[in-house]
């Protein structure tokens, strides 16, 4: 798009498209490890900008909400075989990062950042409702920025896209000490708050946990 300053809706739009495709590539390379097949972690491979299929999102429904765009890879011609064990087996964001789609996208941004007043791609836009809408997508830094790859982990970027939150690795005594914790504080609760506001309380906790409330 040529526009010197894009409508914010379109900006939106546009980001929306990107984590889409970056959420549908690393389930398709998830899958394909499952399978014992990678793609290449060489930069400028598979997956290609036009092995990737997307449709706009489908009208907003009862509820008001419009779906998200939908993504299909319609190409797999490149993938290869990655014996269990080795670095190739591991699930990583890597491929998709190091590709000429990472690199598509990519230029994509570092061509729309000036118009949002962001010179060189880095730093943060004066324009309130440019930064509203670039706050909802921070997740995707790992992507548009080329983290290293030791940062890649795989269910640690796509925990990031689904959930808004780093996986932390912890130690199976930190996880134990972690769940004492919690069955403290659960007893503790339950004679403070009495069973009736208790169970209350752990229904909020699991509305909070599967984001039906904020």
């Amino acid at each position: 798009d040529e526009t010197d300053h894009p409508p914010p809706e379109l900006l939106d739009r546009e980001l929306a498209t990107v984590k889409a495709v970056a959420h549908t590539c690393l389930l398709a390379l998830r899958g394909a490890l499952s399978a014992g097949l990678a793609f290449d972690t060489e930069g400028g491979s598979a997956p290609y900008p036009a092995h990737v299929w997307v449709a706009p999102p489908l009208p907003a429904g009862e509820a008001g909400c419009a779906s998200e765009p939908r993504v299909c890879m319609t190409n797999v011609d490149q993938l290869r075989e990655a014996p269990a064990g080795s670095a190739a087996a591991a699930f990583t964001a890597k491929p998709l990062v190091r590709s000429a789609l990472g690199d598509y996208i990519r230029r994509w941004w570092v061509a729309t950042a000036p118009k949002l007043g962001i010179e060189n791609g880095h730093g943060q836009t004066d324009d309130p409702k440019y930064a509203a809408v670039l706050s909802k997508y921070g997740t995707l830094n790992w992507l548009l920025f080329s983290w290293e790859d030791n940062a890649l982990g795989g269910d640690a970027i796509l925990q990031l896209l689904t959930g808004g939150g780093m996986v932390v690795d912890r130690s199976p005594e930190e996880m134990d000490t972690a769940r004492r914790r919690w069955d403290a504080f659960c007893q503790e609760a339950l004679v403070r708050l009495g069973p009736r506001r208790f169970d209350e309380m752990k229904a909020q906790v699991q509305a909070v946990k599967n984001k039906t409330i904020l």
